[in-house]
């Protein structure tokens, strides 16, 4: 076998080793039914939340002007004395009622909290500002031009999106697939080359491909779970928030969900697959070093890949500075920060280009040095290789 059909049989093996179509299969259809089970709910929720209540107005004579109409309130006649409304209520035939005590303030009376006194409030004051403005002599125009605030115009000298917060969203989106697909991936590794260490299989692996060929499959299948990975993450937190949003919509309003072009999309895949595949040579050479997992303090070397996570987190606010340039070329950061800087403001045109020959610089050299790591550490059992082992194995391969 040639040294990538060696490749893609490790990468086969490894990616049907955490990924199970019957699974997945599975995981989609509670998925599905989760959505439907919510979008049911909140068709519910939101029919009751539809029907109108049903309210009544004592002494609407007092009040100074017409009695407003309000949205989802049918006005009903008021019983002769309070204690018949309390009855009324505690009957379930009305839902409260409204004490006009004159023509500046009223009394809301009801059985538990809910939203259309609200609206009751926001009607009447409305209906008594007309009145007044009508009693003053001052026209609706003069009344708009009194409340009327000074326009203004911004303009920005450095190209800038005006996204109103939606950037920042989009941002930690990204962030947060990323660290699905990072952290994953890692566990993976993690668990399948300590794992094959204690199991003493690694000899006999070894025996039939070279140990570049079983980290490149690795890497290879990991990185094909972690876009399973990243998958499964969009379609759960898309059917939460959708689920959120049907049941919450009143609260929400409408809301416009960020697109970015087709470019910025194919830019942010290519950036972290990239950092990915590197990460994941620099991760799984040296797991090969581990003994025991159990015990091993360099089972903390696993939480590096969080650190570019958190600086790309810092710099969403302030995204064109030198260090956020920096960060964006840098390989072991570029993966995470320039797609935040992405969504965030318009990088210059070279940095782009720059990260991704860096990322495929800096991953040609993780693969040869791990590729050496890999293969001394992954055949010492009992201990693990000491620093200066570690830097021998990486000199001589």
């Amino acid at each position: 076998m040639t040294h990538w059909q060696q490749v893609f049989s490790v990468a086969r093996w490894e990616f049907l080793r955490f990924v199970k179509l019957r699974q997945q299969l599975i995981s989609l259809a509670v998925m599905l039914g989760a959505g439907l089970v919510l979008g049911v709910a909140g068709y519910f929720i939101a029919k009751a939340r539809a029907k109108p209540v049903k309210v009544a107005l004592v002494a609407p004579e007092r009040f100074d002007g017409a009695v407003p109409a309000v949205e989802g309130v049918t006005w009903q006649p008021a019983a002769p004395d309070e204690d018949a409304l309390k009855r009324q209520l505690a009957a379930k035939t009305l839902d409260g009622y409204v004490v006009v005590a004159s023509p500046d303030s009223a009394r809301i009376v009801l059985r538990e909290k809910a939203k259309w006194p609200t609206r009751v409030r926001d009607a009447f004051t409305a209906a008594r500002r007309e009145a007044a403005i009508r009693q003053s002599g001052i026209t609706a125009g003069q009344f708009a031009a009194l409340q009327a605030t000074m326009a203004f115009e911004t303009t920005y000298t450095k190209q800038k999106r005006d996204t109103d917060g939606a950037d920042e969203a989009v941002a930690i989106g990204i962030l947060v697939l990323v660290f699905a697909g990072v952290m994953g991936g890692a566990g993976y590794l993690f668990t399948g080359i300590t794992g094959e260490k204690q199991l003493r299989v690694t000899d006999a692996i070894l025996s039939a491909i070279s140990p570049m060929a079983w980290l490149d499959g690795k890497i290879l299948g990991q990185l094909g779970v972690a876009i399973v990975g990243i998958f499964n993450t969009v379609m759960s937190l898309g059917v939460l928030a959708g689920g959120a949003y049907v049941l919450f919509r009143d609260k929400f309003g409408p809301i416009s969900i960020p697109m970015p072009g087709p470019a910025v999309v194919v830019q942010v895949l290519v950036l972290v697959l990239l950092g990915l595949v590197l990460w994941y040579a620099l991760l799984g050479a040296f797991t090969s070093t581990i003994d025991d997992p159990n015990d091993s303090m360099r089972s903390t070397v696993l939480l590096l890949p969080m650190l570019p996570m958190y600086l790309a987190y810092l710099i969403k606010a302030k995204s064109d500075t030198p260090l956020a340039v920096g960060l964006s070329t840098f390989p072991l950061t570029s993966y995470a920060a320039l797609p935040v800087r992405l969504a965030t403001t318009t990088p210059a045109w070279w940095e782009f280009p720059v990260a991704v020959a860096l990322l495929l610089g800096a991953i040609w050299l993780a693969r040869l040095l791990g590729g050496r790591l890999f293969a001394a550490g992954v055949q010492m059992y009992g201990k693990e290789p000491s620093f200066r082992e570690m830097l021998a194995a990486l000199r001589t391969g």
